[in-house]
């Protein structure tokens, strides 16, 4: 009797060793994160670059719609600021395109295993599904930032075109 208690907790702990290294596994997703930060700040820089020269050539046309200053100076910061988002633009579309494809998969992989091998996933152990939900809620919320992120940079280019054709007409 002693030796069936014995095997029955040594494969209690072997399971709990198991899922402390998934926590530890699941937890180095935190990492996958990066490159959202990466792009979010890289945009946020270049916006706010760009609306602060749209307002510095707004204050040198003036009031009275004549421009006072060097058309020389901004033609030359926006010359920078366009080819800083076209550099950006290259790296930035291939981890877009990379990051969203694959938190995709994941999420499809997910819910595959999740769905057809709930026994071996989510059944076992109550902290084998708390790991399960995780991935699930951290790879979905990592996908709503980056079609968030894509929503709204193509929401501003969309508003900045209506009022430069809006302007020039």
């Amino acid at each position: 009797m002693a030796q069936k208690v014995h095997t029955t907790s040594v494969a209690r702990v072997f399971g709990l060793i198991s899922d402390q290294r998934d926590v530890w596994s699941v937890s180095g997703r935190s990492s996958s994160i990066a490159y959202l930060s990466v792009n979010y700040m890289v945009t946020s820089v270049l916006y706010d670059q760009f609306r602060s020269l749209n307002k510095d050539f707004q204050l040198a046309v003036g009031g009275s719609g004549e421009f006072e200053g060097s058309v020389r100076e901004f033609r030359r910061r926006h010359q920078t600021l366009s080819q800083s988002v076209q550099n950006a633009d290259q790296f930035m579309m291939i981890s877009n395109v990379a990051g969203f494809g694959c938190q995709f998969t994941n999420l499809i992989l997910i819910l595959y295993c999740s769905i057809f091998f709930r026994n071996e996933t989510l059944g076992q152990y109550p902290m084998s599904a708390m790991l399960y939900i995780y991935w699930f809620l951290s790879t979905a919320f990592d996908l709503t930032l980056t079609v968030c992120q894509g929503i709204a940079i193509s929401h501003e280019v969309f508003a900045q075109n209506i009022d430069q054709s809006n302007s020039s007409t």
